[in-house]
Order: C-alpha cells, then sequence, then structure tokens
C-alpha cells in the first residue's frame, strides 16, 4: 500500500509543483493535496480520490477549474473524473476545491 501512495503523491506532486505558466503568472497554485477515499478494484489497482486547494497569491479574488492529467502510463485520470472546480478565491486567501478528482493507480 505504501508503494501506492508514493506513485500518487509523484504523479500529484508533479502537478502541483508545475502549474500552468498562466496560474503562476496570476499567483494561483494548488495545494494540500487531500485523499478522500480509496476503493480497491483489482489486486494491483486502486481508486483514490483527492480533493485540492487553490492558493491565491494574488491581488484579487478570482474562480479556477483545473483540469487533471498523468504522465505516468500506471496511473490515470478516471474519465469524466478529472477537472477540479474551485470558488471565488479571495485575494491572498485558499479555498477547497467543491469537487474531488479520481485516477486509477495500477502498482
Amino acid at each position: 500500500m505504501r508503494h501506492l501512495y508514493s506513485l500518487a503523491a509523484a504523479v500529484i506532486g508533479f502537478l502541483t509543483l508545475f502549474p500552468s505558466m498562466a496560474m503562476a503568472q496570476a499567483g494561483l497554485s494548488i495545494t494540500n493535496l487531500q485523499i478522500r477515499n480509496q476503493t480497491r478494484a483489482t489486486v494491483t489497482q486502486w481508486y483514490l480520490t483527492y480533493t485540492a486547494d487553490l492558493l491565491n497569491q494574488g491581488p484579487v479574488p478570482v474562480t479556477v477549474s483545473a483540469t487533471v492529467s498523468s504522465t505516468v502510463p500506471t496511473v490515470q485520470v478516471v474519465a469524466g473524473q478529472g477537472e477540479l472546480h474551485f470558488p471565488p478565491a479571495p485575494a491572498g486567501g485558499e479555498v477547497t476545491s467543491v469537487n474531488t478528482f479520481t485516477i486509477l493507480v495500477d502498482r
């Protein structure tokens, strides 16, 4: 199970460390990924569901949607479950996504 979390954390960590150029220029970053659910799909596959926070270090309130993707063949974003929506984030504030995203990890 530890390997499963390490792999998922690496993929999600990549998404967190390398936000889009537009997000970075606007002072936005996605942080604080929190696992909300885990469900075994097969002997080696797990569905992992997360929420995330949006940190707005910019001067104006914003509403953001973010698309989750994976460059790792053993981690797939579940179809229809790869977009996060955030409520308006106040200037200098942080908000939690109003929905979750789900990935399928094959260890």
